[in-house]
Order: C-alpha cells, then sequence, then structure tokens
C-alpha cells in the first residue's frame, strides 16, 4: 500500500462547532475519526490543547459580556452559546506547515474580525481508493471567537450568509498558502458539504451499489435459470413437431376444400360436410363477425326477409375464400 497525496485545489469553508468535540477532536484528545490511521498521527500538529482552547474563549467570553452589559444597561447578552465559535476548515499540501497556516489565520482575522484559539494541522485522515492505496486528506482546522470584546455583539451575525465576504476568504486562502483557487458554486452549482455528510453520502452511496450488485447478480441468476427452461420447452416442442412431420396433409390438393366457388351453394355444402371449420380458410359476413355467430344463427329458426329486398337477403350469406389463393368455380365445373 502506498500513501498518496490528493492533489486538492484552495478551499476554506465555515461552519458552526461544538467546543466539546471540536477542540478534542483537533488535538486527537478525542474523537478520534475512523479514517484516521495511527502512523501518520504522530504527523500532525496543534497550537494548543483542547483544555487550554476552552479556558481562552471562557475568557474572552466574560470580557464580551461585560461589555455588552456596560452598553445595554446592564442587560444579559442575548448571543446564543451555538453562535460564539465557528470552526474553518482549510485544504492544504504536504509542503505546508503550522507557520503557514498561522499567516493566513492572521489575514483571516482582519478580514472577519474573529479571534483564532485553537489551530490544528491534520495529516493522518483520508480514504482507501480501488488499487488499495491511501489517500492523505491534509487539511486544517481552525477555531475562531465570533464575539467583539468591544461591544459584545455578534459578528457571526453580521458576516452571515455574505457571499462576498467568502470570496475575499477563498482568494486569501489561495494566496498565502500558492494553491490553485477552486471555481466558485455559481459556476458549479454543487452544494458545500461539511465533512461528516460528505463522508455520510459517501457511505451510503457505497450501500446503494453493494445493493445494485448484489440484485444485479440476482437477477441475472435468474434470467439464466428462465432461458435453461426455455430451451428445455423448446426442444420438447421440436420433438413433437418431428413426430408428425411425415404425417398426410389435410390440405392437399384433392381436398375439395382449395378449390371454392360463391353463392349459397358453397355455404349449403361447406356447412354439411363441416368443411368449413378450417383455420386457413376465411369467412365473411355483413352481420356475424366471427364463426360463435355463425353457429348461433344456424341453431335459431330460419327468418323471413319479406320486407327486405332480394340483395339485401343474399348479403347474409357467408363468403368462404381461402386466404393464400382466389375463390375458383369448383361448383360450376
Amino acid at each position: 500500500m502506498q500513501i498518496l497525496e490528493n492533489n486538492s485545489r484552495a478551499c476554506i469553508s465555515m461552519q458552526r462547532c461544538n467546543m466539546r468535540v471540536a477542540a478534542f477532536h483537533n488535538s486527537r484528545e478525542g474523537f478520534i475519526p475512523e479514517s484516521s490511521r495511527p502512523e501518520l498521527s504522530k504527523k500532525n500538529r496543534c497550537s494548543c490543547s483542547a483544555l487550554a482552547a476552552l479556558q481562552k474563549i471562557q475568557k474572552w467570553d466574560r470580557k464580551a459580556d461585560e461589555a455588552y452589559a456596560k452598553t445595554h444597561g446592564g442587560r444579559k447578552s442575548p448571543v446564543r452559546e451555538e453562535n460564539k465559535c465557528w470552526e474553518a476548515v482549510i485544504n492544504l499540501n504536504s509542503r505546508h506547515d503550522m507557520k503557514d497556516v498561522k499567516k493566513l489565520v492572521k489575514k483571516l482575522e482582519q478580514i472577519t474580525g474573529y479571534r483564532a484559539a485553537q489551530i490544528a494541522i491534520h495529516r493522518d485522515e483520508g480514504h482507501t481508493n480501488d488499487d488499495g492505496n491511501f489517500i492523505r486528506n491534509i487539511h486544517a482546522h481552525v477555531i475562531f471567537y465570533a464575539r467583539d470584546l468591544k461591544t459584545g455583539l455578534s459578528l457571526s451575525a453580521a458576516n452571515y450568509g455574505r457571499k462576498d465576504l467568502m470570496r475575499l476568504m477563498q482568494d486569501a486562502v489561495a494566496e498565502e498558502l500558492q494553491m490553485e483557487r477552486g471555481r466558485p458554486a455559481e459556476e458549479t452549482g454543487k452544494k458545500h458539504l461539511s465533512p461528516r455528510a460528505y463522508k455520510a453520502q459517501k457511505r451510503q452511496e457505497a450501500e446503494w451499489e453493494a445493493k445494485l450488485e448484489k440484485n444485479n447478480a440476482e437477477w441475472q441468476e435468474k434470467l439464466a435459470q428462465n432461458n435453461k427452461e426455455w430451451e428445455q420447452k423448446k426442444g420438447r416442442v421440436g420433438t413433437k413437431a418431428g413426430r408428425t412431420r411425415g404425417a398426410p396433409s389435410r390440405m392437399g390438393k384433392e381436398n375439395p376444400r382449395n378449390r371454392c366457388g360463391t353463392g349459397k351453394a358453397v355455404k349449403i355444402y361447406l356447412r354439411q360436410t363441416g368443411l368449413g371449420k378450417c383455420s386457413r380458410w376465411q369467412k365473411t359476413s355483413i352481420r356475424d363477425a366471427d364463426a360463435g355467430n355463425k353457429l348461433r344463427r344456424r341453431e335459431q329458426p330460419k327468418r323471413k326477409y319479406h320486407h327486405r329486398s332480394p340483395e339485401r337477403r343474399d348479403s347474409q350469406h357467408f363468403l368462404y375464400v381461402r386466404n393464400d389463393r382466389p375463390a375458383s368455380g369448383f361448383f360450376n365445373e
């Protein structure tokens, strides 16, 4: 197995963070992900421990509360706990170190007004490709405190949803780290996913692909079984057809059904001999569409159509014609 780089582009994403989890995850004191490899964890770097980061944020939070109480008549700050700290995830390459990331963080603090409480570089996370090689995902975590210490107001509320601010941050990452800038979401049409959501999506796609492969295997097995049964049925049918191949045909030239005339005499002759039931004959009628109606008309008593003209009475007669040859004057011979 080889350890390869993912050749990532410059990218930064901001999201709310839970200090009880994020600080310990960044320092690798807890909440170690499944994608982490222990042999590579010694290459990780962190600016401070989780406890030191929490103490730093608590100190800044007390100052912000005091400043808000002074400017708002002693009232308590309405800023929620989940909006006080934000975490940035930044793509890196193998050549970047803590010095490069700290230089970038200073520029991000100038753009946003936030204060960095903890900086960590992770080199032990990644995924295994189809060839069995480990692809490293080198990145940095930066926890920011998003309150103004002079007024106690929330800076994240003022910066939230500002696309121009995110563009400035993306440009700063590409410039300071000397990386290729990624394409904006307006051009690609893709929606950013957090690392946890991205991993969940990939896991769901893998499960779906495994399910599809299993279903395809089952359908292939059923298809092969059906084809085998069909071949067996075709063999039995061919054997039966071979036994009757030498039998004399009922539709030979000597059969009078091969020659047919028209008129009422044909109907009477065929009715008496029963030759009209042959499947190779075609019968047509104005009022009767199939053989069932024809047979039912024979059983009924004959009606007298005195009010009809002879032409209309004659039209009720059936005409039997061979499908494969024209009618001949059999009864006129």
